[in-house]
């Protein structure tokens, strides 16, 4: 390799040789376009739809790159379709991402591909591009185990011949446990598999301000309810609506706040206004005493983009988060919450069961049994996620109540803080980094975050 750099000279372009034909010694002779040098000499690659708009997953992307960033140098490049240009782009977005997509570096001896992927040709699309694959083989192998697959799943199981794939990469994390238990159920190799939850900042975080100071943060009188994700079948809003309705009167002190919005089209499940409409004139809900005027009074539905701020309002003003999902790989407004000090409701089939200790009243788990995904997913045969009992999610609000006050969690910065989440990734990297040449290893570990 050394010889073969010592060849490599930039090309020089002489008049009198336009449109001479080059001799043999000149097409054995290896050239270079000039350019500027690289800003670090080595680094990662962290590839992720980082430029998607109020996106839950772009956010997780650029929380995750910022957090590796704190130990190595790292490159933040897109990937997908659906992205923005800046002038589009939250604010908030930018700052988040910084300097990071300008980083430039002469190597990149691992990429962290930061995808959700439902079949196979989208995981090989991501991680091998076309001009990988027409290489040799032994090249495309190298890729493949120079790759770490960082993705989240919302089911029980993996197809076979995506578990083939995976185990050709370096490794391949995922937030929860929950995730690392279908993964390695599925067939992934243990050796490839890692936990690496998604990472915050405590000094910057909205959400944890609320609790600030610690213990003094006033909480909203009455029980407000209140949830917040896309309209699909997973995350079970319309039946959100109904336990509400069914579990309280319009003489008790609740609300309930759904900050949602239409997303895809979805067989046998109601869209928002066909939801609203079928609770309105539920046998059950109007025999609870609901009218649509008194209704009106204590659901309010946000059918519409909010800004950061907007959102951390909602964590504000409101005091039961509720997470009544079928399946959730974080659940990042669910994570929010608790870091808001506010009581959870929630289901438990993915990340928040990592971050939520039952209690009684503030922590309320909804019991639930695995059953088949809603049939529109399209998802691999037999895949199940969690069914629950509409009456027992009913319950479960009723047990709820707020918190006597709000207080962020104690244990979060060690755990899912973004310095010691940044440390567990950069571990994760050099081994992979490692494996393939310490030396490398050793220099990247040198080289060090700039940022």
């Amino acid at each position: 390799m050394a010889e073969r750099d010592e060849q490599l000279q930039p090309y020089q372009v002489n008049e009198e040789d336009v449109g001479r034909k080059p001799t043999d010694e000149e097409l054995n002779k290896h050239a270079v376009a000039p350019g500027r040098p690289a800003d670090v000499p080595v680094g990662i690659m962290y590839q992720g739809a980082w430029r998607r708009k109020a996106d839950g997953m772009a956010r997780h992307v650029r929380e995750q790159v910022r957090a590796l960033a704190m130990y190595l140098p790292v490159n933040l490049a897109s990937i997908g379709p659906s992205e923005v240009l800046d002038h589009d782009l939250e604010p908030e977005a930018l700052d988040l991402a910084g300097y990071l997509p300008n980083v430039h570096c002469s190597r990149y001896p691992c990429a962290i591909r930061h995808i959700v992927f439902n079949n196979v040709d989208q995981l090989r699309a991501a991680v091998s591009p076309a001009g990988a694959r027409l290489c040799e083989a032994a090249l495309e192998e190298l890729v493949w185990e120079s790759t770490i697959v960082y993705t989240s799943w919302e089911r029980d199981r993996i197809a076979d011949e995506m578990v083939r794939e995976l185990n050709r990469c370096g490794q391949v994390w995922v937030p929860c446990k929950a995730n690392y238990e279908a993964f390695l159920t599925s067939g992934v190799l243990e050796k490839r598999l890692r936990v690496v939850p998604y990472p915050y900042d405590p000094a910057t975080h909205a959400a944890t301000k609320i609790a600030l100071p610690r213990g003094k943060e006033k909480v909203p009188s009455g029980r407000r309810f209140y949830a917040i994700g896309k309209w699909e079948p997973r995350k079970g809003y319309d039946n959100l609506i109904g336990a509400f309705l069914l579990a309280f009167k319009p003489t008790d002190r609740v609300s309930l706040t759904l900050k949602t919005f239409g997303w895809g089209k979805w067989k046998e499940y109601p869209t928002i206004q066909e939801s609203a409409k079928r609770w309105v004139n539920d046998p059950a809900v109007v025999a609870n005493g609901w009218t649509q005027k008194s209704i009106a009074k204590v659901f309010l539905l946000l059918d519409a983009q909010l800004t950061d701020a907007e959102i951390t309002q909602l964590h504000e003003r409101n005091n039961i988060y509720v997470s009544c999902s079928a399946g959730e790989a974080h659940d990042i407004p669910a994570f929010d919450s608790r870091c808001a000090g506010n009581s959870l409701v929630h289901v438990g089939y993915g990340g928040s069961e990592d971050y939520t200790v039952d209690d009684g009243e503030r922590f309320v788990r909804v019991p639930h049994t695995m059953g088949p995904v809603h049939v529109t997913y399209g998802w691999e045969p037999g895949a199940q996620w969690a069914h629950y009992r509409m009456e027992d999610l009913v319950e479960a609000l009723r047990k709820a109540k707020p918190p006597a006050r709000r207080i962020h969690p104690m244990d979060f910065p060690g755990r899912f803080g973004r310095a010691a989440v940044g440390a567990v990734m950069r571990d994760h990297v050099l081994g992979v980094v490692g494996d393939m040449n310490w030396e490398l290893a050793e220099e990247l570990r040198k080289a060090g975050s700039f940022g």
